[in-house]
């Protein structure tokens, strides 16, 4: 795919680069923030080639392009860019943050439309997308536990051999060190420097801070609690440091920020933290776990079929994201995750099984491509292709294209 020219097109859609207000992406969407979403030519953008589907979240479009999604972010953005430089406004792409809701006052219509759903809108994309971009090294970490599962089941090699320990390792680095890549994704979202929520997540993971007991910070106790298995600890804690960063850190004078501003983000975000939000945190992920083993030792197998039913749902409107955090957490505090991964493992087969059918039964030599690739990326885990290639746009007539 030329992701060059759909950038053109895409740019051309949204009005021009001074109305591209942020750009992010997930594992499947380019998300665009515009200043005024009047001037986005939605049909439009869902016609172009390589466009399998829009989600339109009033202060921001989500354009389904697929698995190859960062190539088309990295040709947008430096269009983007190349734009701004060309016509002398800005010199490169505004950070994203948590707030991209529309500021033009052509856009007021707009505005007013999405303003009950707006924070939770922004809830969901800060939490979700946090936990969206440590995917990659999840998907690693889940392999390389396959490979010790065969090496110790059938291989017949000891849990006790270096080649064991040093696979073992590469799979436990991930959970034992999470919150430092949550924290990055997170300050990614939040639009501040990466390595602030990093930084923040490997001071939490820490011996010395992590189920540390009878500490204490300016004489004030600190709550013993564990770090290393929860994700909204960091979530909490970055959320805070963005607001130190944004309301405090970029008062400082330009001359001294380099070495200044992360010094007074942090003093004033670490006693925060410990004192209050990573406790709460804690707690949270707590209940939630607790919370999801209530739900499948009462309601059992329904729980997983009522799940399995919701899931494609959330996943069209751009909200199944926010359910990461919740799963990720019962999997670390139960070292396994039997309610919504079953769920998920079920959508993603039915969703992949139809896209293979349509590409057995379609006369279209297009449709058979483009059902066979949404078809096998589905049962892999990614949905979005099939829900908006092939199920949403064609239902139940599917075979007659």
């Amino acid at each position: 795919m030329e992701y060059n020219e759909l950038s053109k097109k895409i740019l051309n859609a949204v009005g021009d680069a001074d109305n591209v207000k942020t750009v992010t992406h997930c594992i499947t969407r380019l998300r665009i923030a515009c200043h005024d979403p009047s001037l986005i030519a939605k049909d439009k953008i869902k016609g172009f080639e390589g466009v399998q589907g829009l989600v339109d979240r009033g202060y921001e479009i989500q354009i389904v392009i697929g698995t190859d999604v960062i190539n088309a972010y990295n040709a947008f953005t430096k269009l983007v860019d190349h734009s701004r430089k060309v016509s002398g406004t800005e010199t490169e792409m505004p950070a994203p943050a948590g707030n991209t809701a529309p500021t033009s006052e052509t856009a007021a219509p707009e505005k007013a439309k999405h303003r009950r759903f707006r924070p939770l809108d922004i809830f969901l994309k800060y939490v979700g997308g946090s936990v969206i971009y440590t995917f990659p090294i999840l998907c690693c970490a889940a392999g390389v536990n396959v490979i010790c599962m065969i090496l110790t089941t059938f291989l017949v090699v000891s849990a006790e051999s270096g080649t064991y320990k040093v696979f073992y390792t590469l799979y436990q680095a991930f959970f034992d060190f999470m919150p430092i890549f949550i924290g990055f994704g997170a300050a990614k979202i939040l639009g501040i420097n990466q390595l602030y929520g990093a930084f923040l997540g490997a001071f939490l993971v820490h011996a010395n801070i992590n189920g540390a007991e009878g500490l204490d910070l300016f004489g004030i106790p600190i709550l013993s609690a564990s770090y290393g298995s929860t994700v909204f600890p960091v979530l909490l804690g970055t959320a805070f440091m963005a607001l130190a960063d944004r309301h405090i850190g970029s008062k400082i004078p330009q001359a001294v920020s380099f070495i200044l501003r992360p010094f007074v983000v942090f003093v004033i975000s670490i006693p925060v933290t410990l004192w209050l939000l990573a406790p709460l945190g804690a707690f949270i992920g707590i209940y939630v776990a607790d919370g999801i083993q209530w739900l499948h030792s009462h309601l059992g197998l329904p729980a997983i079929v009522i799940m399995g039913f919701i899931s494609p749902i959330l996943t069209a409107t751009g909200t199944g994201n926010a359910l990461l955090p919740i799963f990720m957490q019962s999997y670390l505090a139960n070292g396994y995750e039997s309610f919504m991964f079953p769920a998920s493992l079920g959508k993603n087969i039915a969703l992949g099984g139809a896209a293979l059918a349509v590409a057995v039964k379609t006369k279209s030599r297009l449709r058979r491509q483009q059902s066979l690739s949404s078809g096998l990326t589905a049962l892999c885990g990614i949905s979005e292709p099939a829900i908006f290639g092939i199920t949403l746009p064609f239902k139940n007539h599917l075979s007659q294209h």
